[in-house]
């Protein structure tokens, strides 16, 4: 349902990384934020529940998605460094090298960076992983109950809207509005708002669908994030705001039309083996790039020339292969697992 899309966003932001497009990584980024605002109600809601035992179930079943790949990674990256040199690792991007503390260390193995700006957390054995401290810190409101009903919910995303007025008249930095913890708050309380009034939404969505297709809402989701490249240059910052919410609209109709609805020519079965790529292509194409550089190139490169063409294809065939790798003996066997916890759950009925 939402494999391909997921993918779709994480190939953004490898575009974003090698190829230094302005936004559109950045714009994938919320993007995955309002989805998982809505997938983490919904399961909650589903297989879950608010007490005590489906909040522990949730938390397992999260730790169990998200780390043991991870960690896989992270061990993967520090061979890169290893293998070819911690200067070159940090003349390919600032932030990816060894840690330099037990601190760090720990911070890098456990997602959590401790700042208001994760990202401004190095090194980064994984560099795009700030984002995961983000969706980590709504994961743990969500099963707290920031989006239990839709009262509660329509709090949340009032006072979400409140605090993005409030950078704007402060005069706040543009940072403060993509990579700051709190700016996470309104992608995920859009997503949890879309699982609350999925029926009237997709419904709407659905007397429109001739033109409001899933290939016109991408289409439109692309041009946008283009478009806010090919601005963010000129510094006209109105126009560039323009862009960055019109981005939460498109994301937010192409999860509603997900919601009921597959991509055309893509089945639910491969949907899903598509979307499995999303999670290991984010973490891993930094290093990845930065590995065949060194192979091919002997050197750092990252430019848009044909090295970095002959690079970014080279870049995805080791994503994918090694991504393949991790699926089948990391995520497979991690699966069943899990499977079983969510069910164990709602045969004791805890989703209420």
């Amino acid at each position: 349902m939402f494999g391909v899309y997921r993918t779709l966003l994480a190939l953004f932001v490898v575009a974003h990384h090698l190829f230094k497009i302005p936004l559109i990584g950045h714009f994938a980024v919320h993007g995955f934020f309002i989805l998982s605002g809505y997938l983490m109600t919904h399961i909650m809601h589903h297989s879950y529940g608010y007490n005590t035992k489906g909040r522990i179930a949730f938390a397992l079943n999260r730790f169990l998605r998200l780390y043991p790949s991870y960690w896989f990674f992270l061990l993967v990256s520090v061979l890169i460094i290893w293998l070819f040199g911690a200067d070159n690792a940090v003349a390919f991007r600032s932030v990816f090298n060894l840690p330099h503390s037990l601190r760090v260390w720990l911070q890098n193995l456990s997602l959590l960076y401790v700042d208001w700006f994760p990202g401004y957390v190095t090194p980064r054995l994984s560099p795009p992983s700030w984002a995961l401290t983000i969706e980590l810190f709504f994961y743990f409101l969500i099963a707290l109950g920031i989006s239990k009903n839709k009262k509660i919910t329509l709090v949340w995303a009032v006072v979400s809207l409140g605090y993005f007025v409030l950078t704007y008249a402060l005069n706040l930095e543009y940072r403060y509005r993509y990579s700051f913890i709190i700016s996470g708050s309104l992608p995920f309380a859009l997503g949890a708002l879309i699982y609350h009034y999925k029926d009237l939404l997709t419904t709407k969505l659905d007397n429109h669908s001739a033109y409001l297709n899933f290939y016109t809402l991408f289409g439109l989701l692309l041009l946008n994030a283009i478009m806010a490249a090919l601005i963010q240059p000129l510094n006209y910052a109105i126009f560039n705001g323009i862009c960055y919410y019109f981005n939460y609209l498109l994301n937010a109709l192409l999860i509603i039309h997900l919601i009921n609805n597959n991509i055309p020519i893509v089945n639910k079965k491969w949907d899903k083996i598509i979307g499995d790529y999303s999670y290991p292509l984010y973490l891993f194409h930094y290093q990845a790039a930065f590995a065949v550089s060194m192979l091919f190139w002997q050197k750092p490169i990252l430019n848009t020339g044909i090295e970095g063409f002959i690079n970014f294809a080279g870049t995805l065939v080791l994503c994918f292969t090694v991504s393949w790798l991790v699926l089948q003996l990391i995520d497979k066997p991690i699966a069943h697992i899990r499977n079983a916890i969510k069910m164990n759950n709602r045969k004791h009925g805890n989703n209420m």
